[in-house]
């Protein structure tokens, strides 16, 4: 046997071994699998909603107060009563908005004192200015006060910038509720003739914010 046919047949069999060493390595690289489908994912909106209450549970009432001067004080005051009706904790904030003071014009006793009455109409009136008010929260150790101010033009920023400094974050859990009372006062010494049929008008707003986790 020649030298070249022994080689020839060594490299034949060099090729099977190498075929069949591939064959081997192919089938150790199959991967086992095994699939699991969960049921239906979902995600639900949570909801953040309030409701105002009056005294009672009845529904919050506006604040009307005519006919001033017919006694020598007047006072008064409105508590409501604030429900998280949600599914998620709310921040509650508290402010007015709005302050209008009318003049409604003059008649003789109060032009002779009232600058303004030769403009008469919406923030000329100086009734606002003359009205005290008080705005008490109950954390749950009683009434509390948290804002002191008038009603006067200028100080509508007074509600929302006191009730943040005072009143601190306020937050209502789902299904929880907080008492807020509003009140004011003029007594007789606080006003003359300059407010004689003026007018003020404002609105108490009560905002219910969500609670953003790391804020």
């Amino acid at each position: 046997m020649s030298l070249i046919h022994i080689n020839k047949k060594i490299v034949r069999n060099l090729v099977i071994i190498i075929g069949v060493a591939a064959i081997g390595l192919t089938s150790t690289q199959a991967l086992f699998r095994d699939v699991e489908q969960s049921q239906q994912g979902k995600f639900v909106v949570g909801t953040l909603d309030m409701t105002v209450e009056g005294s009672g549970g009845q529904a919050a009432e506006s604040i009307i107060v005519e006919n001033i001067g017919e006694n020598s004080t007047v006072n008064g005051g409105k508590t409501w009563t604030i429900h998280n009706v949600g599914s998620l904790p709310g921040k509650l904030i508290f402010k007015l908005e709005n302050i209008r003071n009318f003049e409604n014009g003059c008649n003789e006793p109060e032009a002779l004192v009232d600058a303004s009455c030769d403009n008469p109409g919406e923030g000329e009136g100086e009734l606002g200015a003359s009205i005290s008010t008080v705005v008490s929260l109950d954390r749950g150790e009683g009434l509390q006060s948290v804002i002191i101010s008038t009603l006067g033009n200028d100080q509508v920023d007074q509600y929302l910038s006191q009730w943040q400094a005072n009143a601190g974050t306020i937050v209502i859990p789902p299904s929880g509720s907080v008492d807020v009372k509003f009140e004011w006062l003029a007594d007789q010494y606080a006003f003359g003739n300059e407010v004689q049929s003026d007018e003020v008008v404002f609105d108490v707003v009560y905002e219910l914010e969500q609670i953003v986790p790391g804020n």
